[in-house]
């Protein structure tokens, strides 16, 4: 439940402050990582992958309480695209080589108007 609050709190945020756009969606995965630089690591190596699949990494988050619970907010074309990344079976496979230790909360989302 902690980890759909921070997702929905993410999202709210960006919405709220204006950095998203009416009619942009954003992708946002939140998952807890065992170490939070081994993870980074993983996750910088990936960047080709994400821009391949027309992602724009807007924010990367590390919980207050937990700093190893981590939130990626990405800008995505549209929500066709988000959801071909999320639900890719390579981005589970770089997850699980970076070390994602539970199960990952994935939300897309397009600013309300």
């Amino acid at each position: 439940m902690k980890h759909m609050f921070a997702t929905v709190a993410a999202a709210a945020f960006l919405a709220a402050a204006g950095l998203v756009q009416a009619g942009d969606t954003v992708l946002i995965i939140t998952h807890e990582v065992k170490d939070f630089a081994a993870w980074k690591a993983g996750y910088d190596h990936d960047k080709d992958n994400r821009e391949k699949a027309g992602l724009t990494a807007q924010y990367l988050l590390r919980g207050a309480e937990n700093p190893n619970l981590v939130t990626v907010v990405m800008e995505a074309s549209d929500a066709a695209h988000a959801r071909a990344f999320a639900t890719n079976p390579a981005l589970k496979d770089v997850m699980s080589r970076s070390g994602v230790i539970s199960a990952p909360v994935i939300t897309i989302a397009n600013k309300a108007k």
